[in-house]
């Protein structure tokens, strides 16, 4: 992109969330420059005391935005609960872990700008 953009007020819909829930993370894209540009935000999980092996993060979801020079836009991404599932290969089942996950927003996995904190029951 040719311009630059600012991230803020990043929120989910909810902090706790059931097995059929769907997260919806929501944050303000500001373009910060002086020409019209293109924005991507992207949507990591991750469960640091997860009791299986994971990735550090796993990208769950991202939304492509155009924003006027100095305007600002919404942008809102959806995520079932089940999206955050691993296959437990004992039960023969795809599983969501209880407990607490971080949803990290940004334009990169390298640049993250929000950390969210939501609980899976």
């Amino acid at each position: 992109s040719y311009t630059n953009f600012a991230f803020g007020n990043a929120k989910s819909n909810k902090d706790s969330y059931a097995q059929n829930d769907v997260i919806e993370v929501t944050v303000d894209v500001k373009n910060t420059g002086k020409v019209d540009g293109k924005e991507v935000v992207q949507l990591y999980a991750s469960k640091s005391d997860s009791k299986i092996a994971r990735a550090a993060q796993e990208l769950k979801g991202f939304k492509k935005v155009a924003v006027k020079a100095g305007g600002s836009e919404k942008v809102t991404i959806k995520v079932p609960v089940k999206e955050l599932a691993y296959y437990d290969v004992a039960a023969k089942k795809w599983t969501v872990e209880p407990g607490k996950y971080t949803l990290n927003i940004g334009n990169s996995s390298r640049d993250l700008k929000f950390k969210i904190d939501v609980t899976i029951k």
